[in-house]
């Protein structure tokens, strides 16, 4: 498995705050959430300079009203609010169980919030701020999307 992922998916659970200034990703022209097998996370994450947000799921749990069909309205609504600003994809962990056992995603969904390209640490001078992914297990509400984003990304609600 690729070692940036890795790292990314393994990486410490604090919240990292980057004091860099957030570029801007162009918006896609597409209106739907992108799904993601491994080597096109991977791909994603290496080219990307901008902030990702990854919901990783399970799209074979047996409850439709579970935490993962509860979560999807409230994602897709982020991915409306901050479109443009913020790439948004899901990861279905049944496709590649690997990885999700890499990453020790046991709780569904899981967001991983990656500020930036996550470099390599040995290869990275100690001045370049934190960039540690944030995990979160679970379901996150409407308001609680626009604190991480605001908090890890610096990026503010936009104005209607």
């Amino acid at each position: 498995m690729n070692k940036l992922l890795r790292l990314a998916l393994t990486g410490l659970t604090f919240f990292a705050i980057s004091a860099a200034t957030v570029s801007s990703f162009a918006a896609s022209a597409a209106t739907n959430i992108e799904e993601v097998n491994t080597a096109r996370l991977q791909q994603i994450i290496r080219s990307n300079d901008g902030p990702i947000i990854v919901e990783f799921y399970d799209s074979t749990d047996p409850d439709a009203s579970g935490e993962c069909a509860r979560e999807k309205p409230l994602f897709d609504a982020a991915f409306a609010e901050y479109a443009g600003q913020v790439t948004f994809l899901r990861f279905d962990i049944k496709q590649d169980r690997a990885l999700a056992n890499a990453g020790r995603l046991v709780v569904c969904p899981t967001h991983l919030f990656i500020n930036h390209h996550f470099p390599d640490p040995t290869t990275v001078p100690t001045s370049v701020p934190n960039r540690t992914p944030f995990r979160h297990w679970g379901i996150l509400t409407g308001d609680q999307f626009e604190e991480l984003i605001s908090d890890f990304f610096g990026i503010a609600k936009p104005t209607p």
